[in-house]
Formats: structure tokens, C-alpha cells, sequence
């Protein structure tokens, strides 16, 4: 080290409790990225108290972080039970369920606090989704449009595990997709800490999704009584976009609808400027019918009987 060079020094910590609602796999890998905060920020110490109902999952998650150097508390309950008591702490929601999201944003509007929320995703055509959300803590409307849209979510999900998604029963290639994208989610807790403690313009996006953990698309949610024509919701964002967007970029329409969800996939061309679709991901009934259908043909001519599964996404933390 040079004599011009100075370590960082610690002048008077503040410290601020982040409630983590579950314990489980992306909890425990998030535990990496907060303890990094703890050893690099000059002005904040995060004390994380980690929240789940099961018995003995949030002590033991604890006792995990404090061996790997992040002291912290816990609490056997839900998130909604501790949210009572919310001021002015961060809340981070590793669920692994769209409807506990849903009943835990629905309780943060209620409150001041920023929230982080993180969700992985199986399609039914077997596509793995990451999704990451951010409300600051006066976006009271925010928190209840998503917890809208993870209630829609729900109704389309099966009530499975993060088993399923990337655990023993995953796909071989979702297994290996995982790493990347947690850590897609803790670059996401670490960039957007610092800003959220100061009372900062975050830099994150509200809904952002990826499929790999590298490519970050932003999402723009348009909530429908009825299907709309993703032709004319991509018209109506190119004349009025809702956030800054620069040729060659992706982005994608979260809509709701009557009966679930779709994903609307764009991009606003280099060339011209004029956005165009990519394709769509429903999770609807009539599009979980298309899909299964085409799936049917697709094993009858293969094998000359029919798929008798329910197409459903699964979902994990």
C-alpha cells in the first residue's frame, strides 16, 4: 500500500435491522452478499433477522451465518407477523411461493419500509425465470401492484417447492443456471442497499427478470380486466414510454389478465427506434391449453400416445 492510500474507516456505525422473511436456499445464499455490505460500507451495518414458520429453519440459518462471519436474529413466524412492527427497516422476501409474496407486499403497503423481493420461476415449457422486485419505502401503490400481480401468479402455480425448481428433482440444466442466477439476485441486494439506506433513487428498475442471471430485462406491468393485444400495449409504450429506453434493448409487458398471467417478450430496435415482439409466455388457461396441446401432438407423433400432465408453472426461492 502506498502512503496516498487510506483504508476505509469506520466513524460510527448505524446500524439497521433487515427483516428476511424465509430461510431457505436463496436466504442462505444471500448471506454472501450481506455480509460483504457489513465489511465494505463506512455508515451502515445490516443486523438481518431471518423469518420462517417452519420450526427450527430460521434458528439454523442463524447459526449457519454467524459461523460464515454475519451475526444476526431470528424469528419462528411469518413475515406478516413481524411486519407489525416495521418502521424504517428493510425487508427482503426469499419466498418460495407467488402467494406468500403476494400476502407480504399486500402487509408491507401498509408500512414505510423499502422491500426487496426475489422469486425464481419454471415455466411450463421448462424455461427457468429469475425475478427480482424493488419498492421504496414510500411506494405504497408499488408494493400492492405487485402483490396483485403474485396474487394472479399464484392462481397459475403449482404448490410445489424450490424441490422442483432447482433442488434434486430439477432440471440438469436449471441446476446449473441456479449460480448465476443468485448471484444476478445478490448483485441486486448490494447495488441496492446503499441507496435504499440513504434515501437514494435506486438504480434497479422496479420488475426486472432474466433467464440466464447475465441479461437483465426490465418488466412493464399492465393490469387488464380482459386479455389486450400485446401489438397495441407495445404501440401505446412507444409513444409513451414509462422509463428511459435505448435501442437494442429487451424489455417485457407483465400483464394480468382475467385468469392469469402473460409475458409479452420486445425489443426496441437499434435501427429505427420502433419496438417489436418477440413472442409470449402465457400462463393463462387458454394458453396453458395451447401449449399442452401442442405438446400432445408433438409425444402422439413421437411416440403415438398423449401427455396427461397439467402444464403449470413451479416456483422457488
Amino acid at each position: 500500500m502506498s502512503e496516498t492510500e487510506t483504508l476505509p474507516v469506520r466513524v460510527s456505525d448505524q446500524f439497521v435491522t433487515l427483516l428476511n422473511a424465509g430461510a431457505g436456499r436463496g436466504a442462505a445464499a444471500n448471506v454472501t452478499y450481506l455480509r460483504e455490505f457489513n465489511e465494505r460500507s463506512t455508515r451502515f451495518r445490516i443486523r438481518p433477522v431471518w423469518i420462517d414458520p417452519v420450526p427450527d429453519k430460521a434458528r439454523t440459518l442463524a447459526e449457519q451465518a454467524a459461523v460464515a462471519g454475519l451475526a444476526g436474529g431470528w424469528r419462528e413466524a411469518s413475515i406478516q407477523d413481524c411486519l407489525s412492527d416495521v418502521r424504517d427497516n428493510l425487508v427482503i422476501l426469499n419466498l418460495d411461493q407467488p402467494s406468500a409474496l403476494a400476502a407480504a407486499f399486500a402487509t408491507a403497503a401498509e408500512r414505510d419500509a423499502p422491500v426487496l423481493g426475489y422469486l425464481l420461476i419454471r415455466m411450463p415449457n421448462d424455461e427457468l425465470f429469475g425475478i427480482r422486485t424493488l419498492a421504496q419505502r414510500h411506494e405504497r401503490d408499488v408494493k400492492r401492484r405487485f402483490s396483485k400481480v403474485f396474487d394472479k401468479l399464484a392462481t397459475v402455480t403449482a404448490r410445489r417447492g424450490s424441490v422442483d425448481v432447482t433442488g434434486e428433482r430439477a432440471l440438469p440444466g436449471h441446476r446449473i443456471a441456479e449460480p448465476s442466477i443468485r448471484n444476478w439476485f445478490g448483485q441486486h441486494v448490494k447495488s441496492n442497499l446503499p441507496k435504499l439506506l440513504a434515501g437514494l433513487e435506486p438504480e434497479a428498475t422496479p420488475f426486472e427478470i432474466t433467464r440466464d442471471g447475465h441479461a437483465t430485462v426490465p418488466v412493464i406491468i399492465r393490469m387488464n380486466p380482459h386479455w389486450g393485444s400485446a401489438l397495441e400495449m407495445l404501440a401505446e409504450i412507444e409513444r409513451n414510454p414509462p422509463m428511459p429506453m435505448r435501442g437494442g434493448e429487451d424489455f417485457a409487458i407483465l400483464e394480468t389478465g382475467p385468469d392469469g398471467v402473460r409475458f409479452h417478450h420486445a425489443r426496441k430496435r437499434k435501427t429505427d427506434g420502433q419496438v417489436a415482439l418477440r413472442g409470449t409466455t402465457g400462463l393463462d388457461p387458454s394458453s396453458l391449453e395451447y401449449a399442452k396441446q401442442r405438446e400432445d401432438h408433438a409425444f402422439r407423433i413421437l411416440h403415438g400416445n398423449f401427455l396427461t400432465r397439467t402444464l403449470a408453472a413451479l416456483t422457488g426461492d
